[in-house]
């Protein structure tokens, strides 16, 4: 029976890294890029104290990825495979969380699976354990985190306690997002929580440099907020819907609504049932998943931090605490419900993975079809340079870049290719169309590529 068990989850694994592996050539999209170049040209100094001082991230997953190029060539693959192998690994400490608050249980192989198994295939996971960001990173030491403190309490050994506070301070230097955890650690470890926060205690100045960068860049940008997270109702019902179909949508939102019905129904059953019940055990995995969203909400009052992607790493209890409420439904019901949850995972990570149309921002195409022109005699303009770093990588310095500030259009161009990326933030006024159109040049087409749009203009006099 035990080989079996070893078999199941070692299947699951494999499967895992299957999805992860799907697709994962895909082109990189503007964060990636910036992380990726970063991470490739500069010393670690500079990665450390000049480039972090405007990436609101803490050190961890730009100094690996920087010690992972010293090993590997940059690319695409290349910098998304540590997200794989911690995404994957966060399979498997999910799975063994499972085994350890379900011990002696009836359906503890059963849960013990059906948590991993949604996880491996669950479409949001997939998808962020195929970027070259911090949040499958971040996610992994969370989980690794809360097994040690569960395997704090059946056994409370130095092993256990060096566990607990290694992952903890590893979590606290992969990203930000899951410092609001803290409370909750706060209160069932206070001494080794505080020893672990403490030794992050090197990095505090340069976060209070990077909260001053953000304050600076939040007023000269409003527009800004909306993009890492403004707390609505909206962006709060969005979080368990995402958690649920990843990144894929339907246009139709009242068709979208319908199609989820039945799933969301399932998910809140599942964790209603998962709540009743009173072992210390549960109550830890219910504060995993309550108490980072109720301090993101008071957090966000003044500083915006409520996005669903962000709380990636709250989407392994998010499903172990489903696995628990579904063995605590009928027989029928369980089978019923186990059907429903798959289906949605299956047809949400199966749109992600094989509809190009739910991959990330097309920038390897949109600069393939804008080198197809003369490079000298044609100009790419930006809102902001800013956000040029995926072009950039893909450019190879063939073709002329220019922003708001450096516009200069005296010079030898008679194409000009207008990025509207982001131009809500950047350019609100639309000050580039009208600088482009008093120096007599004229919008002729309009080029859509994924997630970016670039408006074609011509030299009228040419």
């Amino acid at each position: 029976m035990k080989k079996v068990k070893i078999n199941t989850i070692g299947a699951i694994v494999v499967l895992a890294l299957i999805l992860r592996l799907i697709a994962i050539n895909q082109s990189l999209w503007l964060d990636e890029a910036i992380n990726l170049i970063a991470a490739r040209d500069l010393s670690l100094t500079g990665l450390l104290f000049t480039y972090m001082i405007g990436d609101f991230h803490p050190p961890l997953f730009h100094t690996m990825l920087w010690g992972w190029f010293k090993i590997f060539p940059a690319g695409e693959v290349s910098a998304r495979i540590p997200s794989v192998i911690f995404g994957a690994a966060t399979v498997v400490v999910t799975y063994n969380i499972a085994k350890l608050v379900t011990k002696g249980e009836k359906y503890q192989s059963h849960i013990s699976r059906l948590s991993a198994f949604l996880l491996a295939t669950s479409g949001l996971h997939i998808y962020y354990s195929q970027e070259a960001r911090m949040y499958a990173l971040a996610a992994f030491f969370t989980t690794l985190t809360f097994f040690a403190l569960l395997q704090l309490k059946e056994e409370p050994s130095p092993q256990n306690k060096a566990l607990f506070t290694g992952s903890l301070v590893l979590m606290l230097l992969s990203d930000y997002q899951p410092w609001l955890l803290l409370p909750l650690f706060f209160v069932l470890r206070p001494g080794l929580t505080a020893f672990a926060t403490l030794m992050t205690l090197p990095w505090w100045p340069m976060l209070s440099r990077q909260i001053e960068r953000g304050l600076e860049t939040t007023q000269a940008f409003p527009a800004w907020e909306t993009v890492v997270g403004t707390l609505s109702i909206k962006s709060a019902l969005l979080v368990p819907v995402k958690f649920m179909v990843g990144r894929t949508s339907i246009d139709n939102n009242l068709i979208f609504a319908l199609a989820l019905l039945i799933p969301v129904s399932v998910v809140l059953i599942s964790i209603f049932k998962a709540f009743q019940k009173r072992k210390w055990y549960r109550r830890v995995l219910q504060g995993w998943l309550a108490v980072p969203f109720v301090v993101a909400a008071i957090v966000s009052l003044k500083i915006p931090v409520f996005s669903y992607f962000r709380f990636l790493f709250v989407l392994p209890v998010f499903y172990l605490l489903i696995a628990l409420g579904v063995t605590r439904l009928s027989v029928r019901y369980q089978k019923l419900a186990v059907a429903v949850l798959l289906v949605t995972n299956i047809i949400s990570a199966g749109a992600y993975l094989f509809l190009p149309r739910f991959h990330r921002e097309d920038w390897r195409g949109m600069v393939n079809y804008v080198q197809q022109l003369d490079p000298a005699g044609t100009l790419v303009v930006f809102p902001s340079l800013a956000q040029s770093a995926a072009f950039d990588y893909y450019n190879t310095n063939q073709l002329r870049t220019q922003d708001k500030k450096t516009l200069d259009l005296h010079e030898n161009a008679g194409t000009v290719f207008l990025v509207r990326y982001v131009s809500e933030i950047f350019d609100p006024e639309n000050q580039l169309v009208e600088a482009l159109q008093r120096n007599g040049f004229e919008k002729v087409s309009e080029v859509a590529f994924r997630g970016i749009l670039i408006w074609q203009y011509k030299r009228v006099d040419l």
